[in-house]
């Protein structure tokens, strides 16, 4: 009768619990259910087994044990689909629930009592039908899903028969428009074809261009540019879209000049005040002045830098100045703008004189008598020729002999030449002093500098043993030979070396003799002999 039960009377099992029944009480009793045969709700039939696609009809579950359950939680799960359920109050022993939608074909179903923590260990299958035949839209325009029609584009309406049509833009009269600065642009767009809804966007135009009354561009105040402006419109709707560009060129309405510097010609940074004026021109072709407030920019562009850019208004007057650090050597241009001005050329210029040498900080590290040379390249970097060329060492203290040489007395704008410099010392020097190349640039002069270190020192031994720490075993009473190696690692021979022992060590020399000297960039060996005292103490 296996665990289940014990053998009674007449070879007949009986079983130990009502859970158990059946032959030799292998099998779950009647309301018994799963591996432990327990009183669990269990799905025994669905009725009615099938519905239409769409849902909403009422389906009911004969479920067994739910009167043995306390407050319970009913849920219908539809393959993925949960929905609510409650008790069939007519017979106490079936839930109900409301089919939700579903493609056509079979779904399983089963139930929950807890709120959907957990279903039913079993399912029944229920299966959708169709409630509309295939033949009811279109194949080729739609097909049908939950009772109604589902179109494929540009196909639209319950059976698909109605054709949507992509928006088509009307060309205005004019798509390259000609506005004077500040004159209003209002441009109505309208559609030759295009199904409703359509939707209307910019996608490329001047930040104060809006869209008005759905397909009307509006500009209300365009600024003068150099080059015309695009305005880029779409209309779209669900089965395609159509795109139009409008070109629209603003004449400016004032323009502005700048006063030339009172010097055309500055050989050091200098502050600069640029001064200006803006004008307009009237229907006579006279110039005004213009009022204040009015944008402006003064560009300045050196040869040799980034152009800034200084924005700027005008006064009561129709005047304007900035301030200007000029600096850079070579030819500078600048003028004065309107803001969408791109390509006017600039108004004047000047010229800042400079020369350079391409030498920077030096230091300079050699033994006494030993010789150094080195050359440097002078160029001129400014616009105007320099004369009178020198070169020349500044330094507080005394120097070795120079041997200082120029290739030329002059550079034109650009020209380069080179300057030799060399020197020898017997004694030691240790000094810093300033290279100096000078000059003059229509009369005024020039210069360029840079710093320059020397360290001239006499040859000099530097020794250094091996290893810094010396490991000897040793037998007490006995004798055992080490040695250890001294490097030098100076530019010059050492002088007499004498090894010393400190006092109370058991070390003595072997070799070599005292008095001995280590090459420059060589080594010697030095033997010891360790000799312990036959009563010294261990370690």
């Amino acid at each position: 009768c296996g665990n289940n039960g014990f053998c009674g009377e007449g070879g007949k099992c009986i079983c130990k619990t009502e859970n158990y029944g059946g032959f030799a009480c292998l099998y779950c009793a009647e309301h018994f259910y799963g591996s432990q045969c327990e009183a669990i709700p269990f799905i025994l039939d669905i009725n009615p087994k099938k519905g239409v696609d769409t849902g909403e009809n009422i389906v009911r579950i004969h479920v067994d044990n739910i009167m043995m359950l306390t407050n319970p939680d009913f849920k219908c799960r539809f393959d993925d689909t949960v929905v609510s359920a409650t008790v069939d109050i007519i017979s106490n022993t079936s839930i109900t629930c409301v089919a939700p939608q579903h493609e056509p074909g079979t779904v399983k179903v089963d139930v929950s009592t807890n709120g959907g923590v957990s279903y039913t260990l079993n399912s029944v299958v229920y299966e959708y039908t169709r409630t509309c035949p295939p033949t009811l839209c279109n194949a080729t325009q739609g097909y049908c899903s939950l009772g109604q029609c589902i179109c494929i584009l540009p196909w639209s309406g319950s059976l698909c028969n109605v054709e949507l049509f992509p928006p088509t833009i009307n060309t205005p009269a004019q798509t390259e428009i000609n506005l004077d600065e500040g004159e209003p642009l209002q441009l109505p767009l309208s559609l030759n074809q295009g199904s409703e809804p359509v939707f209307w966007e910019l996608l490329t135009a001047p930040t104060s261009v809006e869209l008005v009354n759905k397909s009307t561009v509006m500009w209300s105040d365009p600024r003068g540019r150099t080059e015309p402006y695009n305005i880029t419109v779409i209309a779209s709707n669900n089965v395609g879209s159509d795109v139009i560009t409008i070109i629209v060129s603003v004449k400016f309405s004032y323009f502005a000049k700048v006063l030339p510097t009172v010097e055309q010609t500055f050989t050091t940074p200098s502050l600069l005040r640029l001064e200006g004026q803006g004008y307009r021109l009237d229907q006579n072709g006279s110039v005004v002045s213009l009022p204040a407030g009015v944008s402006i920019e003064i560009r300045v562009s050196p040869e040799k830098g980034e152009t800034k850019i200084m924005p700027l208004v005008t006064d009561v007057n129709g005047q304007f100045s900035a301030l200007y650090l000029a600096g850079t050597p070579g030819v500078t241009m600048f003028g004065a703008f309107h803001p969408g001005d791109t390509e006017s050329g600039y108004q004047e210029s000047f010229n800042m004189a400079d020369i350079a040498a391409k030498l920077d900080e030096v230091s300079v590290n050699i033994l006494t008598n030993q010789p150094y040379s080195t050359y440097i390249e002078i160029r001129n970097t400014g616009s105007v020729e320099v004369v009178g060329l020198n070169i020349r060492f500044e330094t507080e203290y005394s120097w070795p002999i120079l041997t200082v040489s120029l290739g030329t007395s002059s550079l034109t704008p650009g020209e380069s030449t080179t300057a030799s410099i060399s020197f020898q010392n017997n004694v030691s020097v240790l000094e810093t002093a300033r290279l100096v190349v000078s000059g003059f640039s229509d009369g005024a002069p020039v210069f360029a500098a840079s710093l320059f270190r020397l360290d001239i020192r006499e040859p000099a031994s530097s020794l250094r043993v091996g290893s810094p720490r010396l490991t000897v075993r040793a037998v007490r009473g006995g004798q055992r030979i080490t040695k250890v190696t001294l490097h030098n690692d100076g530019n010059a021979e050492s002088k007499p070396v004498q090894v010393i022992i400190p006092e109370g060590f058991f070390f003595t020399v072997a070799a070599p003799a005292p008095g001995f000297t280590v090459p420059s960039g060589g080594s010697r060996t030095v033997s010891l002999i360790a000799s312990p005292d036959p009563n010294a103490a261990f370690g």
